[in-house]
């Protein structure tokens, strides 16, 4: 497992009349010997809050990417 922060990157708001979310860019590489699979999930987390906005996660081999965006913040 290894995490890197890539770059700033600006993400589309999917709440109506909201302005496009500044994030940092960190990706997750991680490898599974047993079923030779080297997976890169990405995680877009929030310059001023530190919450994460969005996650691209790769859940199985055959499948597509899973792309969960967080709407809904609590304090």
């Amino acid at each position: 497992l290894k995490l890197i922060k890539k770059n700033n990157k600006e993400i589309s708001n999917h709440i109506i009349g909201k302005p496009a979310i500044k994030t940092l860019l960190y990706k997750e590489s991680i490898y599974m010997p047993k079923i030779y699979w080297k997976v890169e999930n990405s995680y877009f987390v929030n310059f001023n809050s530190g919450r994460i906005e969005r996650t691209v996660q790769k859940i199985h081999p055959d499948l597509p990417p899973l792309t969960i965006d967080f709407v809904r913040k609590y304090d």
